[in-house]
């Protein structure tokens, strides 16, 4: 879907796309170094480790966020989720609108750095999951 749908706003739109696919490690990593752009999924209805390491690296990341699970998260990291929302229902138009606005990817990858610093914090994370562990009733706290 992804890949038909690009083929469609080529005609649009002057981009180059890289498939990464089979490819070792370090090229990998380099070509997602790269990248102004990267498209996690569509079908899931949350970004997975993919799109946590891109963003790490500072790139704006399009993804389907399910709408139902933002009772899942605290408010704040839902609020500041930098995740491009992109939907299987209207994904033309939703990859068109944020390949017309280039520099609105920039921002979007400086926030991505910064939600990552905060939310994805591997120490963070233990903690929160540890607690969970404990009381499953305990409340998920990853933020600072």
């Amino acid at each position: 879907m992804i890949l038909a749908t690009l083929e469609r706003l080529r005609s649009r739109f002057d981009f180059d796309l890289i498939l990464v696919e089979n490819t070792p490690h370090a090229e990998a990593m380099k070509l997602y170094r790269s990248a102004d752009l990267a498209i996690d999924q569509i079908l899931a209805g949350w970004y997975g480790g993919f799109a946590v390491e891109l963003m790490a690296m500072g790139k704006p990341v399009a993804a389907f966020i399910r709408e139902e699970d933002r009772s899942f998260v605290p408010p704040s990291m839902w609020n500041e989720m930098p995740v491009l929302r992109i939907d299987e229902r209207t994904l033309e138009n939703d990859l068109a609108v944020i390949l017309a606005d280039p520099q609105a990817l920039v921002a979007a990858g400086e926030r991505s750095r910064a939600y990552v610093e905060r939310w994805h914090d591997p120490l963070k994370s233990a903690r929160a999951l540890t607690a969970i562990y404990r009381d499953p009733k305990a409340p998920l706290v990853l933020g600072c």
